[in-house]
């Protein structure tokens, strides 16, 4: 049983990391800016820093042409760590994908992985 589960296991963690680099390499390296003006859903990769901690997995990121919310999921619990141990001089890399919930929140990016850099 064991010889027949490791190998799919593998599989699929190697099938989920792969999906991440995909999806990555469709997000397009944007501006604050420019994310604000996309559509909802859409990935973006936006670089600059984590300049307030908002409460409830919220923070304020900031690049040269302004300010957006990033959000991270209730599941993401490495993410939120990631974010909450950055100052506010670290330079980083998100990628995500843009959420506009009309009126209910402003737009925000969902972070699906911080780098760094």
């Amino acid at each position: 049983m064991k010889r027949f589960f490791a190998p799919i296991l593998a599989a699929f963690i190697l099938i989920a990391f792969a999906g991440i680099a995909l999806a990555q390499a469709e997000g397009k390296k944007v501006t604050v800016a420019e994310a604000i003006a996309r559509a909802d859903g859409s990935l973006v990769v936006i670089t600059g820093y984590v300049v307030e901690d908002l409460g409830s997995r919220k923070y304020m990121f900031e690049d040269t042409t302004g300010r957006i919310e990033v959000h991270v999921g209730f599941f993401d619990g490495s993410i939120n760590r990631q974010l909450r141990a950055l100052q506010p001089t670290d330079r980083v890399e998100i990628f995500g994908d843009v959420h506009d919930e009309g009126r209910r929140n402003p737009i925000h990016v969902h972070v699906k992985t911080v780098t760094r850099l």
